[in-house]
């Protein structure tokens, strides 16, 4: 397996990660020795050299990490470096926009939204499952969305994305409960002992792990795979 050093500091490894993140809120959670996480949002990632310069200044090249952004874009300011320092007065601003668009003040802060689900497992065993439930949820959703692209978690469970849709999160939320009660499938809220579809990821701020990153926990890359669904 190829160590997260050498994984992260392949330039087109790097392309790949800035690509996904562009126009989005980012956010990566630092891993210390004594199970401490150290947070660091909001943060821009828009080019190589960005997700570079990060791995530098918080030396994530021999500290685990993961990396998330919002299932939303959005129109973010010029931020001020992401050092520990400035983290706060970054995150006071970005708030600030936030709840002026919820508010309805700047209806241009968001550009798009993303269909997300997260199929939860709460062991490898249930990759299997995991799987029949991908493809019995793109079969129903497919019919209005299109295709939906199929990714491991790096857990062990899969996540099922469609960027760019014409949805608000309320309207995906019923429509991904309508196919998971269709097909017997767990809708649940919280962590839970069973495989499920997380419920709570219906927000426009709701984070999710990066594509191409590597889960600090198992050292698993989240990578597209290709389902067949007849």
């Amino acid at each position: 397996m190829i160590s997260a050093y050498e994984y992260y500091n392949d330039i087109y490894v790097q392309r790949k990660i800035a690509d996904e993140c562009r126009y989005r809120e980012c956010c990566i959670f630092k891993k210390e020795a004594d199970d401490k996480t150290i947070p660091i949002r909001p943060i821009k990632i828009f080019k190589a050299e960005h997700l570079q310069w990060l791995i530098k200044c918080y030396n994530l090249d021999t500290h685990p990490f993961d990396l998330y952004f919002t299932n939303s874009c959005v129109r973010l300011p010029k931020l001020l470096p992401p050092t520990l320092g400035n983290n706060k007065i970054n995150q006071d601003i970005v708030n600030k926009l936030w709840n002026n668009y919820y508010a309805g003040d700047t209806p241009n802060f968001l550009t798009q939204t993303d269909l997300f689900i997260d199929i939860d497992v709460s062991s490898p065993d249930e990759y299997p499952l995991a799987l029949t439930w991908s493809k019995q949820l793109r079969q129903s959703l497919e019919i209005t969305f299109g295709y939906i692209q199929s990714w491991t978690t790096g857990s062990g469970g899969i996540h099922l994305i469609k960027k760019k849709i014409s949805y608000t999160p309320q309207e995906v939320e019923l429509m991904v409960q309508k196919a998971c009660d269709e097909h017997n499938i767990p809708f649940l809220l919280g962590k839970h002992d069973v495989a499920h579809v997380d419920a709570g990821m219906y927000q426009y701020r709701r984070i999710r792990r990066c594509p191409f990153s590597i889960h600090s926990k198992t050292g698993k890359i989240m990578e597209k795979i290709n389902i067949i669904i007849k």
